[in-house]
């Protein structure tokens, strides 16, 4: 008697949940072409660097072979080199630029989307961020690392999540993403408390930071002369305060998964290093897809809410700080 109602049911979920899909392709496939199409040399002007490793390809690998060996190679994003100059036999320059653009925002935002239930919440989201649309928009390389390390860390199949690692070879500043996602998974084999795990990411931060300098030089990273790696003079402690606030409220509330956990380990980074490590917040914008992933996912807590508005608030007063979307490109 009451096997029709259930199918029935099956059925109108199967139904809801394909329309939501199509909905959420439609939008992602609209917002991807307004994040590629622009060519103002404000809004895109960092893309003509990446249109020369289209332009020359695995000719890179004889540079940075050059300078310090297989080494110097393997440390500078291998797997990106490659990727462009497969893509360069086919396509212009500018082309393959728009393809990586395109390919690194649609993945990311597809996969958060897919992990909690096909909404639109979370893409919508995405986009208001300004570290999360700068990661699309300018630095292409960290886009695509980002989409990399999240499309194979939600495989089900253990071989296939493993590719996660390689997303380093995109960008080596994907390497504290592997770094927390290898420290959880130790952490929880031998039963440690989410707090536990926490506190001893925030004293392995701390010696990271000191650490990445010296290490840079060493294999021959192509930054390491860019960056002095020391504190940032010109920080006002206002994001500082806001993420902790985040944090407090998401550690009582976040669920202990993987991604809530490599959250949570982000976001004390971030905290840790803010006031002694330059790069802390290139660093943490690479968490901040994953953790807008695991919010989402959240049970219907107000907590929950709370985080997402005072979140909306936070892109709000960036943009505003900033001049709108033109003065803070102009500034970044």
């Amino acid at each position: 008697m009451d096997s029709k109602p259930t199918l029935s049911r099956k059925k109108f979920q199967i139904k809801v949940k394909t329309i939501k899909l199509l909905f959420v392709l439609m939008a992602l496939v609209i917002l991807t072409m307004i994040v590629v199409h622009p060519q103002d040399p404000l809004w895109a002007r960092d893309r003509d660097n990446y249109e020369l490793y289209a332009k020359y390809g695995f000719g890179y690998f004889d540079q940075y072979f050059s300078q310090g060996g297989y080494l110097s190679v393997i440390s500078n994003e291998p797997l990106f080199i490659s990727i462009n100059g497969l893509l360069g036999y086919i396509f212009t320059p500018d082309t393959v630029v728009l393809i990586l653009v395109g390919v690194g925002y649609f993945v990311t935002n597809f996969v958060i989307s897919r992990e909690n239930d096909y909404s639109i919440l979370p893409v919508l989201m995405y986009l208001l961020l300004p570290q999360t649309l700068k990661n699309n928009v300018m630095q292409t390389r960290q886009g695509l690392a980002v989409a990399w390390y999240l499309f194979f860390l939600t495989q089900n199949n253990r071989f296939f999540k493993s590719f996660r690692f390689f997303s380093v070879f995109i960008h080596t500043g994907s390497a504290i993403l592997i770094v927390a996602d290898i420290f959880r998974s130790c952490m929880r084999k031998f039963n440690f408390r989410k707090g536990q795990m926490v506190v001893s990411f925030a004293v392995l931060s701390m010696i990271i930071a000191k650490v990445v300098p010296t290490l840079s030089q060493f294999v021959g990273d192509r930054r390491a002369d860019e960056y002095d790696f020391l504190a940032d003079s010109g920080v006002s402690g206002l994001a500082w305060i806001f993420w902790l606030f985040f944090f407090v409220i998401f550690f009582v509330i976040s669920e202990s998964d993987q991604y809530s956990d490599i959250s949570l380990l982000g976001i004390i980074f971030y905290l840790s290093t803010y006031f002694n490590f330059d790069l802390s917040g290139r660093a943490f914008e690479f968490f901040v897809p994953v953790i807008l992933l695991s919010l989402f996912r959240q049970k219907g807590s107000w907590e929950k809410y709370v985080l997402i508005f005072i979140l909306m608030m936070y892109a709000a007063m960036g943009w505003y700080q900033n001049g709108g979307i033109t003065g803070w490109l102009a500034t970044t």
